[in-house]
C-alpha cells in the first residue's frame, strides 16, 4: 500500500509540519508532496537548535538555512523554553495526576479543619505539596533561563540548546 506525504508551511514556504496520510489527514493547508510514499515521513525539517530547516521551492523540498535576527532567534528560544517546561511538568506529573492530587489535597485539608487526619492523609497531603513545589521549580527555572536568553549575543544564541540538562538543574 502506498501513502501521501504532506507538508504545511509557514509565510515564507519553509515547512513547519510534514506528515503521511497514514497517521493524519490532511487539511486545507497541507500540500501533498509525495503521492505513492512509505507509512512514515521521514523528513527531518528542525536543525539540533529547534530552526527549521526546509522550504518548499517550485514544488520541491530544498534545504534552507535559517537566518535570524538576534530578537527573533530570542523570541524563539523563549518560545521553546516554554514548550520545554511545560513537557517536563507533564513528564513528572500527567494532568490526570496533577488534577487527582489537587482534588485529594483539597479535600484533606477542608478534613483537616476538624478531624485529624491518618499518617496515608498526611502522606498525600505532603506528595502534594512536593508536586508544587517541583512544579514551581520547574517554571522558576524557566523564567531564570528566558532571562538568560534575554542577554545573549546572537553567537550564543546560536549555540544555546534549551534540552540541557544542567540548565534545568
Amino acid at each position: 500500500m502506498t501513502y501521501k506525504h504532506f507538508v504545511e508551511l509557514d509565510k515564507n514556504n519553509i515547512i513547519i509540519k510534514c506528515f503521511s496520510n497514514a497517521y493524519e489527514q490532511p487539511t486545507k493547508n497541507s500540500i501533498c508532496v509525495n503521492e505513492n510514499g512509505a507509512r512514515q515521513f521521514n523528513l527531518v525539517i528542525q536543525d539540533d537548535k529547534g530552526l527549521y530547516n526546509k522550504k518548499l521551492l517550485d514544488g520541491k523540498i530544498v534545504d534552507y538555512e535559517n537566518k535570524v535576527s538576534v530578537s527573533e532567534r530570542r523570541k524563539s528560544l523563549i518560545s521553546s523554553v516554554k514548550q520545554e517546561s511545560g513537557v517536563r511538568i507533564l513528564q513528572a506529573f500527567p494532568d490526570w495526576k496533577q488534577r487527582n492530587l489537587d482534588v485529594e489535597a483539597l479535600l484533606l485539608r477542608n478534613k483537616s479543619q476538624t478531624e485529624v487526619l491518618t499518617a496515608k492523609e498526611t502522606v498525600i497531603i505532603n506528595l502534594h505539596v512536593k508536586m508544587r513545589d517541583d512544579i514551581k521549580f520547574i517554571r522558576d527555572k524557566s523564567n531564570s533561563i528566558e532571562i538568560s536568553i534575554s542577554k545573549k549575543s546572537l553567537s550564543e544564541l546560536e549555540n544555546f540548546n534549551i534540552k540541557e540538562e544542567a540548565l534545568w538543574q
